[in-house]
């Protein structure tokens, strides 16, 4: 019930400090998800960019997942804190700018986390292509084939287009 009455989160931020990226999966361990994105966290340039990958899941002990948090310069499990409202708390202490939603709608989400806005921009990408319907996520990283143009208006979010594929990853 606490949660139920959470007041809005401020998002202060400093001057010249790096942005903070924060990536958000239960797919972090043997998954497709992972298999392409494994070496994005360290691909971000670390003078502008602070990368936090948050797990919804428990480290299943493989090497994608160690890879992500070798890449990632914090790696946080919050499979461990099943308050929604505890673990929107815990990233929004990080100051994250940029919330990405890399689940959507698919096994292990929690949108519930999103929707307490811990972050002011959050993002949905690469694991559920379509519109999440909700007012909480902002935009959606996609392409024209996936999501064509004359079609934005069926989108809650402001879509972002890459130029070739949505599908940036390791292969």
């Amino acid at each position: 019930i606490h949660v139920l009455h959470k007041g809005p989160y401020k998002y202060p931020r400093e001057a010249g400090a790096r942005l903070k990226v924060g990536y958000v999966s239960s797919d972090f361990g043997n998954h497709p998800t992972s298999h392409l994105m494994q070496s994005i966290p360290g691909l971000h340039d670390r003078n502008t960019v602070e990368i936090f990958c948050y797990a919804l899941s428990t480290d299943d002990g493989t090497n994608f997942r160690s890879k992500i948090a070798r890449e990632a310069e914090h790696f946080i499990d919050l499979s461990q804190i099943p308050c929604n409202g505890k673990a929107a708390d815990r990233i929004n202490s990080d100051g994250i700018h940029i919330l990405v939603n890399m689940n959507g709608y698919t096994k292990g989400a929690r949108n519930e986390i999103f929707a307490l806005r811990p972050a002011p921009v959050q993002v949905m990408w690469l694991g559920y292509p379509g519109t999440s319907g909700a007012s909480f996520m902002d935009y959606l990283i996609t392409d024209e084939v996936t999501s064509p143009l004359e079609l934005a208006s069926q989108y809650s979010e402001k879509l972002a287009y890459m130029p070739h594929t949505y599908f940036i990853g390791d292969h």
